[in-house]
């Protein structure tokens, strides 16, 4: 913040996108922390041209967090509520053409294949992101039928953080992939694959 104040800095952006799939706590520091310098810090915001572009799911929770920022300062508001019900029209094309894609396959019988359509098509707050990690879970346990399937389905997780989860714990070498993880974590800028490999062979007993 105090950098961006400096008239030398420029025009400064920060981006902070998903802001609803953090978790609740650093949701909450997070904008705290916008607040104080945009409602209690007025020289510094004044003189800063520092700005803020934030996304989220519309979820009242996070709008009623916002309210006292956007009562009160400078902002815009894109509402892609209006979007909302197009792009679920385009997942449920994404969910129709990829049980089609089972169907043709002869993976699954017509009926068990209409029940599979049916069901996720019912499902609440679903993204491209959650259909891309959640397919490939599905068809590596497709059932024969419809008990079995909404078995399966019911498992599945209903968030981001918990498709991710999933597929963490189906990786053969878990502990493998924590070490890419933490070095990708805390990388000051992005790795090549080259990089990492050099990353991954380094231990307390490597000297240069």
């Amino acid at each position: 913040m105090a950098a961006a104040a400096d008239p030398l800095a420029g025009d400064v952006t920060c981006v902070l996108d998903a802001l609803d799939e953090c978790n609740e706590q650093e949701q909450h520091a997070l904008i705290e922390a916008l607040e104080d310098f945009c409602l209690f810090r007025p020289i510094s915001s004044s003189t800063s041209r520092l700005k803020f572009l934030i996304t989220s799911r519309p979820y009242f929770k996070i709008k009623r967090q916002f309210a006292k920022l956007l009562g009160a300062s400078s902002n815009i508001e894109l509402a892609g509520s209006d979007e909302s019900e197009s792009i679920k029209k385009e997942i449920d094309r994404v969910i129709r053409y990829r049980v089609a894609e089972i169907k043709r396959d002869n993976l699954l019988a017509q009926s068990v294949s209409d029940h599979l359509e049916k069901r996720l098509l019912e499902t609440e707050h679903r993204t491209y992101l959650w259909l891309h990690l959640l397919w490939n879970i599905i068809r590596e346990n497709l059932s024969g039928t419809k008990s079995k399937m909404d078995r399966l389905i019911d498992n599945l997780p209903d968030d981001i953080h918990g498709s991710y989860e999933v597929l963490l714990q189906k990786c053969p070498d878990p502990d493998f992939a924590r070490k890419v993880l933490q070095i990708v974590l805390v990388a000051a800028r992005p790795l090549t694959l080259t990089e990492i490999d050099v990353a991954l062979n380094v231990n307390e007993q490597t000297s240069s």
